[in-house]
């Protein structure tokens, strides 16, 4: 059974260069030996493989004089850290020597995590006086531990002691007893609204026990947010109550009691009393999480029939977070369109595409413009525009009605069988034309051994030579942050593909993507063969991957989901045992589920496909349920929205995933199922 997740790189600076080049058509490459302007060599940067067999043991001193023997001086300083991150192998003091001298590398953050557990270590008086400063210390959180520490040297009125013991307050001690101890000592140090920010956190971490046990500490509104938690039975009348006497006597209430009030209401079905909150009191909320209540709760609205209040809660008149605002205005747009105005569908939809900057909203709007546009001329337009985005869910279907003359498609693009006819074949066939189409950023063999020559490019390759390739990614990921430049962040892409980095490859064409560039081999790349079960399409496997775990096969899930596919230890054992056409023999560890990707593929292929033949069928429905759960896909079938399996042809199919109330779930399924048709058209359905 392989084990292994490693990908065939060549790490070597030549090799890199050399793959940078091939990716470009037109340019030549760099040849042997040419210079860079910091005296390393295309030459340079071979990779000692003993030094990862050192790093492995965890023998650092002779990792790093292993790396020396290089002619990279880069390498003895990655050896460092490594070691540096590593729990309990370097001295605070050298820890800070790296973070003042290496202020751009990655793994800051776990740096300075570090370096506050040594300094809770720590028994040098002078070095606790020279670290113990909440600048140096500003990236991480001091536990009471390192406070402790500090405080044997230090008191509040030293220069930067007090900030720390402030943002250790605000933002850590989550244990009830750590912050009991914390007030015993350094309680005059906390302010008021040092309080009432660590409230906040706590309440946004859904850290109840601690946020107990500092409720003393705060105002009514916070402890009235605290009860819509704690016992939202009884909570709501009293805080309904304060909220009006609030609004009352000032005119506002509290923004955050506003929004949990909003919650509290809707979740316990109070929906008369949601709508006259969000009419009166909280009519003036902005920001995005009350956009996200009010979408939520029109929603519920327009399923229950109460179309009208819904469509007036939705109203995104006074949202100003845009993203938030664009939702609204979509679903907005929706709902008149199921209640056939198709005026006013027209005009949001006119609104979104004014406010959209994302391709796959951009490509929304155009579709849904040209579904509620009465003559030919501006239909054939929006759908041109709406098919300028061809990766996206909604700019392949409008492709796919160009193709058929502007009408529904000629095939069925939610079944695997529909996927299989020749008319899906054409589509596919054209497809792959308008993603040849795209402009993807060229560079010359002068910038590409310039790139290949830059610290973190050559970071990259060499840790990737040492087996670090979860450590590597993060340089790639470093270049493409700092530097905005199109070329820059495709050849960043380009080395993580070729370095056998598809995760990094992913992430870095997403973000060129959000400006409009698709980075097509990185963004959509082929790792690993798929098994191919006759019940789903070529792609779609590799489309769920992609949107699943980007390829990472360490991915891991807060409930405990792994790998490629990202599958329940439970789930993986149940499929091993009772699909034998999986190929895996149980039990299913989560090593196996981490560290054997094809493991991963045939287990999660076999659960889709178990979900396809569940569900009818029905690709939209199956991506669904492999996102919220199968059961809750039960409850959703049953319900008035969003209803009964989708069958009758695109549009009630499209207005079937419209309906879906998560928004997560929502574009879920729309990413899951443009991948796939990328897959199919640009690679051939592979992996």
């Amino acid at each position: 059974m392989p084990r292994s997740t490693k990908l065939p790189a060549k790490p070597a600076l030549l090799a890199l260069v050399l793959g940078l080049a091939a990716c470009q058509p037109n340019v030549g490459a760099p040849l042997p030996g040419s210079p860079a302007s910091n005296g390393v060599t295309v030459n340079d940067a071979q990779p000692d493989p003993s030094v990862a067999q050192a790093l492995r043991d965890r023998n650092w001193a002779q990792a790093r004089a292993l790396a020396a023997r290089g002619a990279d001086p880069l390498a003895p300083e990655l050896v460092d850290w490594l070691r540096l991150q590593t729990p309990d192998a370097a001295s605070a003091t050298e820890i800070a020597a790296f973070l003042d001298t290496h202020a751009g590398w990655p793994g800051r953050s776990v740096l300075t995590a570090r370096l506050s557990q040594a300094l809770a270590a720590e028994h040098d008086p002078s070095v606790l006086r020279a670290l113990c400063s909440g600048a140096r210390l500003a990236a991480t959180t001091p536990s009471l531990a390192t406070l402790t520490a500090c405080g044997s040297v230090l008191t509040p009125a030293d220069a930067g002691f007090a900030a720390l013991l402030r943002q250790a307050w605000i933002s850590g001690l989550g244990r009830p007893e750590d912050a009991r101890a914390f007030l015993a000592r350094w309680a005059g140090v906390v302010t008021p609204g040092d309080d009432a920010a660590r409230f906040d956190a706590l309440l946004a971490r859904n850290a109840l026990p601690a946020a107990d046990e500092m409720s003393g500490r705060v105002d009514a509104a916070r402890q009235l947010r605290l009860a819509l938690r704690r016992t939202p039975a009884t909570a709501v009348t009293a805080a309904q109550s304060f909220v009006a006497q609030s609004f009352a006597a000032r005119g506002n209430a509290d923004p955050a009691l506003l929004r949990d009030l909003a919650h509290a209401l809707h979740r316990r079905g109070n929906l008369d009393a949601a709508i006259a909150l969000w009419s009166g009191p909280a009519a003036a909320l902005s920001d995005a999480s009350a956009g996200a209540e009010r979408g939520a709760l029109a929603r519920d609205l327009f399923s229950a029939g109460r179309e009208a209040e819904a469509r007036r809660i939705a109203d995104p008149a006074s949202i100003s977070d845009r993203t938030a605002r664009a939702e609204l205005l979509s679903l907005g747009g929706w709902m008149a369109w199921r209640m056939h105005d198709i005026a006013a569908a027209n005009v949001a939809f006119a609104a979104l595409a004014r406010t959209a900057r994302a391709p796959a909203s951009l490509a929304h709007a155009h579709y849904w413009l040209a579904r509620t546009s009465t003559d030919r001329a501006t239909i054939e337009a929006e759908d041109q525009a709406a098919s300028l985005y061809p990766t996206t869910f909604y700019g392949q279907l409008a492709l796919a009605r160009r193709l058929n003359g502007d009408a529904a498609p000629a095939f069925d693009p939610f079944t695997t069988a529909g996927l299989r006819s020749a008319a899906a074949m054409r589509f596919s066939a054209e497809l792959a034309r308008a993603l040849a189409a795209l402009p993807q950023p060229q560079w010359t063999r002068a910038q590409a051994l310039d790139f290949a020559t830059r610290p973190f490019a050559r970071a990259t390759a060499l840790l990737v030579g040492w087996e670090q390739t979860v450590p590597a990614r993060g340089f790639l990921l470093r270049i493409a942050i700092d530097d905005t430049d199109p070329v820059t962040r495709a050849m960043a892409a380009s080395e993580a593909l070729h370095l056998g980095l598809p995760e990094a490859a992913v992430a870095i064409s997403r973000m060129v993507g959000r400006e409009g560039v698709p980075l097509l081999d990185p963004g959509w790349p082929s790792p690993w063969p798929v098994p191919g079960d006759p019940a789903l399409p070529p792609g779609l496997v590799a489309g769920l991957i992609r949107q699943e775990s980007s390829f990472d096969t360490q991915a891991s899930s807060p409930a405990g989901a792994r790998g490629l596919m990202q599958l329940l230890p439970g789930t993986a054992n149940e499929i091993a045992r009772r699909d034998p056409q999986a190929g895996v023999i149980p039990p299913v560890s989560v090593a196996m589920l981490l560290d054997a990707p094809q493991v991963n593929i045939a287990l999660g292929e076999a659960y889709l496909a178990g979900l396809v033949n569940r569900f009818s069928g029905s690709l939209p429905v199956a991506v669904a349920a492999y996102n919220a759960g199968p059961h809750r896909l039960d409850l959703w079938l049953g319900s008035p929205m969003p209803g009964p399996l989708p069958s009758g042809g695109e549009q009630v199919v499209v207005d079937w995933i419209e309906a879906i109330p998560f928004r997560e779930t929502r574009d879920y399924v729309q990413y899951v199922l443009a991948n796939a048709a990328v897959y199919r058209a640009h690679r051939g359905g592979r992996p």
